[in-house]
């Protein structure tokens, strides 16, 4: 099981390190933390609000409902992503690694899973089932996400990862249970 460890650690490292170091520039840099913000719980809670509201399949009489279930598949992944950094506590990157390029400031917390990531796909998944249409532009942006917290060597692409795989099933989980919910409550008697 220790080689198995090693031979993960071995190849988030040398692509934490491509990603950092052979595929940085100015603008890549500036794209990236742009792109990685949007990640962030609080803002991505908020561009998620706008979309539904002002998008008319889910705004309207629809609104309330979908912006609580959006809510809950979020802090749910949050949750999930929170209780396994606290049992794993793996060191970021630019802890472990001392020749990574330092592009974005962040608090030297656990790094796996990535919550940026969790979130994200969290989010593409909910606002996919939602707004069809979109679904190649939300995963996109999630998948873009991902791979900028690589690139800023704040998480390891194992990390990204298991983060974006936790966002999906919660936010899948979510949906099944809004759906039994509300097959029960119109269930004939």
């Amino acid at each position: 099981m220790n080689n198995y460890f090693a031979f993960v650690q071995a190849i988030d490292n040398a692509i934490t390190r491509f990603l950092n170091i052979d595929c940085s520039s100015a603008l890549m840099d500036y794209c990236m933390i742009f792109i990685t913000n949007l990640g962030n719980g609080l803002i991505l809670s908020f561009l998620m609000a706008l979309i539904i509201y002002f998008n008319p399949s889910t705004g309207g009489k629809n609104l309330r409902r979908n912006l609580t279930m959006a809510a809950i598949a979020l802090i749910s992944s949050g949750l999930v992503v929170t209780m396994i950094k606290e049992l794993v506590d793996r060191p970021r990157p630019l802890e472990h690694l001392k020749d990574l390029r330092a592009v974005y400031e962040i608090l030297r917390w656990r790094s796996f899973p990535s919550g940026h990531s969790a979130a994200g796909f969290a989010a593409a998944v909910f606002l996919s089932n939602r707004i069809k249409n979109y679904r190649v532009v939300f995963y996109g942006l999630a998948a873009l996400v991902a791979v900028s917290r690589v690139y800023l060597a704040v998480h390891y692409p194992s990390d990204i990862i298991v983060g974006s795989i936790i966002g999906v099933v919660v936010s899948i989980t979510v949906l099944k249970i809004e759906k039994t919910r509300k097959s029960e409550q119109f269930r004939p008697v």
